[in-house]
């Protein structure tokens, strides 16, 4: 029997012991002052009845037979009283009035048919004890006097029940309420726990810093990272055993301000760096960045910290360039002298028919050494670039150099739009291979005899370089694929046109790390237009 009912019982005890005393009361007091009882055996069942209800009041049915136990005990009350009233009929009519107590009860605690019990008990208390005696009113006034405690057990039973009813409604909802938001605590604790069980298995370490520093929550794998470090999460600083953290090329300390890791604590964001964690021969590469977590109103949470080991891919990286640089320098070594001596035939052999041939072979050498140039250029690691004051303008007019000879060879005209200086801050060499890559596709792609027009703008934010062709154009289907290393389209397949397919991709990184933006499209399926944009 739960707390609830227990307590119900208790209740129901106390209320048998007030009627029993009560009625004790009436009975002595009635002997005290010598008021003659007609029907004194009445008023004796009813003290028994009370007794056998009282001692029923201390039982505690089976669950099943509880609701059946109490209207039985409040149904004994009733007749008590009733019979109570039949035995002080001549003397305390008024005497139904104990019944308040039961009939609350019948009204209240049995919503549903509470008050037919109510009303029908009322009733009973003032019509049968008159049968019963066969003491009728015939006045009006004594029949009103009769049938106002009649009426107010009535009322009283109605708004009872109407009010339990109502409480009942309440309680229904707020039942309801509290099993839905139980439902939702433990869907949200599942899917936490599910969530935490997912990010906990994975290889990527994640931990989030609240704003004023504190760790509010990390994965196995970010406590992991931090400890290769030699720091804890719990209190990021640096410490006596802090491991020395090396910046990408392995060998330069990293200061420690700008580890990422404390960046994060101190709700700084970062963007993605490799850094080399440990001492020569035993070191584990480790990709960090750091950035806000804001609610959707706009205020933050804190701070996320994401560590990712890319050992193995930095070590890939690393072979993949001393393989390509090898190479380069491999092939390149003996094309220098070729192109050097095939130069010297050429003066030789001024306005002899046979130079057309080394004409041939000096366009073929140079389209060697153009792949060449791709492969060092692939081979080269530049994981952040260096920014130094650097004037677009300028860098156009060397690639625009570098690429007449090609052009003039097919009748090509490079036209330059813009003015004649556009400063920013860049790496100068990597741009510069990023324009010469731009003008490069430009011209490869451009039909004989056509304009590719170079474009420059600036305003106080950014500079823009637009390079226009006139050639097919990109087919849809292959526009996603522009960036991708080694993509060669079906027209430079087709057409012979020479490449690795390196260019756009070596751009690209270009411009990413420059925190620019890089479009190639086709307008109207004619040429193409290529706009490189750079912030100052």
């Amino acid at each position: 029997m739960g707390v609830l009912e227990r307590t119900r019982f208790t209740a129901l005890s106390g209320m048998q012991v007030t009627l029993l005393i009560a009625t004790l009361a009436v009975y002595a007091a009635l002997g005290a002052l010598d008021v003659a009882v007609t029907h004194a055996v009445w008023l004796t069942a009813a003290i028994v009845l009370l007794l056998a209800g009282l001692v029923a009041s201390f039982t505690r049915p089976s669950d099943g037979r509880r609701a059946a136990w109490t209207l039985g005990v409040l149904l004994a009350d009733i007749a008590a009283i009733t019979m109570m009233r039949t035995g002080m009929l001549d003397s305390i009519s008024t005497i139904s009035l104990f019944a308040v107590l039961p009939i609350v009860w019948l009204a209240g605690g049995f919503p549903r048919w509470g008050a037919l019990l109510g009303i029908g008990s009322a009733v009973l208390l003032g019509v049968v004890p008159r049968a019963i005696t066969g003491e009728w009113v015939t006045g009006r006034v004594e029949l009103l006097q009769e049938s106002l405690p009649t009426v107010a057990l009535v009322i009283l039973a109605i708004a009872t029940n109407v009010g339990a009813q109502a409480f009942q409604r309440q309680r229904d909802l707020l039942d309801a309420t509290l099993a839905a938001k139980a439902t939702a605590a433990d869907d949200a604790a599942d899917r936490s726990a599910l969530s935490r069980s997912i990010i906990d298995s994975l290889d990527l370490g994640i931990a989030v810093f609240a704003p004023d520093g504190t760790l509010r929550t990390a994965n196995a794998a970010a406590h992991r990272f931090a400890e290769l470090e030699g720091i804890r999460l719990a209190t990021p600083r640096i410490r006596a055993e802090t491991v020395p953290v090396f910046q990408s090329d392995r060998h330069t300390l990293l200061p420690d301000d700008e580890r990422v890791i404390l960046a994060a604590a101190a709700g700084v964001e970062r963007t993605t760096r490799t850094v080399w964690v440990g001492g020569p021969g035993n070191q584990v590469a480790l990709s960090k960045s750091s950035r806000h977590v804001v609610r959707s109103d706009g205020e933050m949470m804190g701070t996320m910290l994401v560590t990712r080991e890319v050992t193995e891919e930095e070590r890939s990286r690393q072979m993949r360039h001393d393989f390509l640089a090898a190479v380069s320098h491999e092939l390149r070594t003996p094309l220098t002298p070729l192109l050097g001596h095939l130069d010297l035939l050429a003066d030789d052999l001024a306005g002899d028919p046979r130079s057309r041939r080394l004409d041939v072979l000096h366009r073929n050498l140079e389209r060697l050494s153009d792949r060449m140039d791709e492969i060092a250029a692939a081979s080269e690691v530049e994981p952040q670039p260096v920014l130094q004051p650097a004037d677009l303008a300028a860098l156009v007019t060397v690639a625009v150099a570098r690429r007449s000879a090609a052009a003039s060879r097919r009748r090509i005209a490079i036209a330059v739009d813009g003015p004649t200086s556009l400063t920013l801050r860049a790496d100068g060499a990597r741009l510069t291979r990023a324009v010469d890559a731009l003008i490069g596709n430009a011209i490869k792609f451009s039909p004989d005899g056509s304009t590719v027009v170079v474009t420059l703008r600036g305003d106080a934010d950014a500079v823009e370089l637009r390079v226009s062709d006139t050639g097919p154009g990109i087919p849809a289907d292959e526009e996603h694929l522009l960036f991708e290393p080694f993509m060669r389209g079906r027209y430079a397949h087709e057409n012979a046109i020479g490449g690795f397919g390196l260019g756009l991709t070596q751009a690209m990184g270009t411009v990413r790390s420059h925190h620019g933006e890089l479009r190639v499209h086709s307008p109207d399926d004619t040429g193409t237009v290529a706009v490189l944009r750079l912030p100052r």
